[in-house]
């Protein structure tokens, strides 16, 4: 008994020393959790939580044996007591594991029982420590690789499926949703796996000690299971209502910032008021109907222990009456189902948390399932369509575009033009600026080039916008450049001389412009009309009277509707 004892705690305490060396370095990057995580199936949990841990998985495997550790102490801690009051007061003749301590007194074996007690529990409490640290920093770890992926999802991703969620919707599900997400996966090693284990533990001894007493507690275990599967029912779909509520509420307060100009214009300030309001009680609502529907099975959980108790103490004092249970083993007995509560309202707790997280995975899921990014193709038109642009087709591959929209980002001047390109040098960013018609007005502002353009570029204006866009997508260099009405906003003057040095910009590359001008279009050297993402008619421009330096290949897609 002394040498098993002996081995316990040199593996004790050396898996508290492994752990907090492990809490040092983690710590000290917490953040530093690799590349972004891959979900093979995102709608199934085995899948998640395998992809979620693996770079962390020596770390999660330290938990989960620490929480074991803890476990096994909480197991060991009521013994002490059986000690003392069986062979300290009771007199009972001592066990041959514990013939070592017959010399001791009564007082001798309660002080020894204790002081083995309070270790038990400060070595239980070192181990909960390193759990909760360890726990929260792989939690943290996990959350930075899920968001990454989901980024790097989103970007990839077509843009006509990314568009369907609202801006503050897609926020809403890369923040809230994934730290759901890993917050459940870090409550299932956490707290499912240790206090599986300690009821395990809990009704092997008990059953060691007195199997007719442990089946009359395990009586309780079917409530249990019941209460569980009516609470996950009734909470899975009140939080899926509660994160889409809370979700719209996000698309809107982003939608409402981003119109913020228009509410001071038009005096809507009130009215916007309400709708916001509307919109956040409606997510209030779904809420606290989440919290009800978990909430009241709280009452059911907190019974049963109790019920289990007073079962235990009418069969215990049978057994002790009948000699086949002492007195210190019923109360070990007791002591174990009074530490029950813990661990069943804490199952009870993570079934609520896997079921809050089961709605934040599905979101999640959606978003990991959008079709990825493939080249635009513009097919020829179907047989017996008229038009001389049968048999053409055309892939847009490598695609500098320039919207309508130029889609600057927050930064300077020099920062979005050099965006073009990674790793773009100074004078480079200043040659493509000089090409696209920058110069003209930069040079007139305080810091030039250095001048911050405001979010999404609302400093500028609209046409000088749209030559911050034209430098970005010069500098970049592809042999093909797509153009969606780039000379819209300008006066004719800059509009011609911006043409004219894309056309010598582009020499020996593809220039592709949609537009509505018939200024742009008869400086084409071929015409392409395309309805509903089909070449309708194709030809080549005359263009003997046009000006010298327009000759690069260059086609135009007069813009109708359902045009690409």
């Amino acid at each position: 008994m002394l040498m098993a004892t002996m081995i316990a705690a040199s593996i004790c305490a050396l898996s508290m020393a492994i752990g907090f060396i492990v809490r040092r370095q983690v710590t000290w990057s917490p953040a530093c959790a690799g590349a972004p995580a891959s979900v093979g199936a995102p709608g199934r949990w085995t899948s998640v939580a395998s992809g979620l841990l693996k770079p962390d998985r020596a770390i999660a495997g330290l938990v989960i044996w620490l929480t074991l550790l803890d476990a096994a102490l909480a197991l060991a801690a009521p013994w002490p007591l059986k000690v003392v009051v069986d062979y300290g007061v009771g007199h009972r003749p001592l066990p041959p594991s514990l013939v070592w301590a017959g010399r001791l007194t009564p007082v001798g074996v309660a002080v020894a029982a204790a002081a083995a007690g309070l270790l038990l529990l400060l070595a239980g409490a070192v181990a909960g420590y390193l759990v909760t640290v360890l726990v929260a920093t792989v939690g943290e770890r996990m959350t930075v690789r899920l968001r990454g992926a989901l980024v790097e999802h989103v970007l990839r991703a077509q843009p006509r499926a990314v568009a369907a969620y609202p801006l503050g919707e897609l926020t809403s599900r890369l923040g809230g949703d994934a730290a759901r997400v890993s917050d459940t996966v870090a409550a299932i090693v956490d707290t499912l796996v240790p206090d599986a284990a300690l009821l395990a533990g809990m009704t092997t001894i008990t059953a060691i000690l007195d199997w007719r007493l442990t089946l009359v507690v395990l009586g309780i275990i079917p409530l249990y299971a019941l209460t569980a599967r009516l609470r996950n029912r009734a909470l899975r779909g009140a939080q899926r209502q509660s994160r889409a509520r809370s979700g719209e509420l996000a698309a809107f307060a982003a939608d409402l910032l981003a119109r913020l100009p228009a509410v001071h214009v038009f005096g809507r300030a009130a009215d916007e008021t309400g709708r916001y309001n509307e919109a956040s009680s409606q997510a209030a609502r779904a809420a606290v109907a989440a919290v009800d529907a978990g909430a009241r099975f709280i009452p059911v959980n907190d019974t049963l222990p109790g019920l289990g108790l007073a079962a235990a103490l009418v069969a215990g004092t049978v057994e002790v009456a009948s000699g086949r249970l002492t007195i210190g083993g019923l109360l070990v007995f007791l002591a174990y189902l009074s530490s029950l509560t813990g661990p069943v309202r804490s199952l009870a707790r993570v079934s609520g948390v896997i079921a809050r997280g089961t709605a934040s995975r599905d979101r999640i899921a959606e978003l990991l399932c959008l079709p990825p990014l493939r080249p635009v193709l513009v097919t020829r038109p179907p047989a017996g369509t008229r038009g001389r642009g049968r048999g053409l087709a055309i892939s847009l591959e490598r695609v500098s575009y320039v919207p309508q929209d130029p889609w600057l980002h927050t930064g300077t001047i020099a920062d979005n033009i050099g965006y073009g390109r990674r790793g773009a040098t100074r004078a480079q960013i200043l040659a493509a600026a000089e090409c696209a018609g920058v110069a003209a007005f930069a040079s007139g502002l305080p810091d030039g080039y250095d001048t911050p353009v405001g979010e999404h570029g609302h400093q500028l204006s609209g046409g000088q916008q749209r030559r911050v866009a034209l430098g970005r997508a010069l500098l970049r260099d592809s042999p093909v450049l797509l153009l969606d009405e780039p000379t819209t906003g300008l006066d004719p003057a800059t509009e011609s001389r911006v043409i004219d040095d894309l056309l010598a910009a582009t020499r020996g590359r593809t220039l592709i412009l949609v537009s509505h001008q018939p200024g742009l279009i008869a400086r084409a050297e071929r015409v392409v009309r395309v309805h509903a993402g089909t070449i309708t008619e194709a030809g080549r421009m005359d263009l003997s009277g046009s000006p010298e330096g327009t000759k690069s290949p260059a086609a135009v897609f007069p813009a109708t509707a359902g045009s690409v």
